[in-house]
């Protein structure tokens, strides 16, 4: 029996539906952001994917997640389901052939004391088992039931790679060589959404694959995923130099990837509410969700008690050279909320984002010119901070000298 033969799509964030079985399964699954790729020439572009906590032989020894998501990026960082912040990962292991990479930290093996297992068992007996997967689709946490998600039995739960791809995709991948075609994948039914590659397959409560593509962007029922039994990891060291030869392949030819920033036009970098790094007294879109018709992703002061108190939000970036920067800042304010603006340590005014735009929800943004800020070449800290309720901020954007 052949494989229907349809437009493949990869989806970085492949959203096979998603079925959390247990909370602490899923406070182990974790939101994988990359940025500051090598392979990115047109602004600053944020990829998601989906990872999870990895436990080998007793003990965390990272995150697994896809290596195409992360591959040639200089910024790696993974968020739980509580919203926790891990920075600064690095890719110490990778499978090129299957497409799978460990990230780990310090911070990533002292903040984890269990994770996820490897099946031992063999997927090729499995035929027509349900089965589940915890993921981030669209980069953002939605927990939904796989209903009848299952390993496929026809022809086989164990396929070759390449029997999904048309010609013209088979010889783009043979370029690039990973997922290597003629490595054997497992054969599953799922709905796909743009989701999460990186996600665990789960069978018996442990990891039976890792989440890699889908066919035709989702629109049909066929995907697949990278067998754990198959998996080899090695240190990157030992891999090189295809694996440098790998992170200079733009992913966008074969993968689709999502980015949480707006499009950039020449020397902007624009950075919406979603990339703060770290924040006090403020939530995204809470309080009614004035926002949520738009997506969310907004800047508003969370009120415990009702009563005034500090606000602070942080931005980090990085910038490609050391430059003079025109900084803008897109909100929204019935009433004048004047900020304190900070960077890298420098004041750059004590009463920005003042103005009164007419109201608090979306048709509302304005986007304000603040003032020139000194950039750095390398990473960059913004901070707006005030001693009262936040305007609705949407986002801040540099034009770049």
């Amino acid at each position: 029996m052949q494989l229907p033969k349809v437009n493949l799509l990869f989806l970085t964030i492949i959203g096979c539906s998603l079925f959390l079985n247990s909370f602490a399964q899923s406070g182990q699954v974790l939101r994988i952001k990359s940025s500051n790729c090598a392979y990115n020439t047109k602004g600053e572009t944020t990829n998601f994917a989906t990872g999870f906590v990895y436990k080998e032989n007793g003990r965390v020894v990272g995150i697994i997640t896809a290596l195409h998501a992360v591959c040639g990026c200089g910024s790696i960082s993974a968020e739980d389901n509580t919203g926790a912040d891990y920075f600064s990962l690095k890719i110490i292991k990778a499978d090129i052939g299957n497409d799978i990479a460990l990230l780990s930290s310090n911070e990533i093996l002292k903040s984890f004391p269990n994770g996820l297992e490897f099946s031992t068992l063999d997927p090729s007996v499995l035929g027509n088992q349900k089965i589940s997967m915890l993921a981030y689709p669209y980069g953002i946490e939605v927990n939904i039931d796989t209903k009848m998600a299952r390993i496929r039995e026809n022809p086989s739960p164990i396929v070759r790679l390449k029997k999904f791809i048309k010609p013209n995709i088979e010889t783009s991948l043979r370029q690039r060589g990973s997922p290597n075609i003629n490595k054997d994948v497992l054969n599953l039914e799922l709905e796909i959404t743009p989701g999460c590659s990186g996600a665990p397959i789960l069978y018996g409560g442990k990891v039976i694959g890792v989440a890699n593509g889908g066919l035709d962007e989702g629109r049909t029922h066929v995907c697949w995923a990278i067998p754990t039994k198959n998996i080899q990891l090695s240190s990157v060291n030992s891999l090189e130099p295809g694996y440098s030869n790998l992170g200079k392949l733009n992913p966008n030819k074969l993968f689709v990837l999502t980015c949480d920033i707006v499009k950039n036009e020449p020397n902007e970098i624009t950075l919406n509410a979603c990339r703060a790094t770290e924040s006090i007294n403020v939530c995204n879109d809470c309080n009614g969700g004035v926002y949520s018709k738009d997506g969310g992703c907004i800047i508003l002061n969370n009120h415990p008690t009702g009563k005034p108190q500090y606000n602070k939000v942080v931005f980090n970036f990085d910038l490609p050279e050391d430059g003079n920067c025109e900084l803008y800042v897109q909100y929204a304010a019935a009433r004048s909320r004047p900020l304190k603006i900070t960077m890298n340590g420098e004041t750059i005014t004590e009463t920005g984002c003042n103005k009164v735009t007419g109201g608090w929800d979306s048709n509302s943004l304005i986007w304000d010119k603040i003032n020139f800020v000194a950039g750095k070449k390398g990473t960059n800290i913004l901070i707006l901070e005030r001693g009262a309720e936040f305007p609705h901020i949407r986002a801040v954007k540099l034009k770049l000298p």
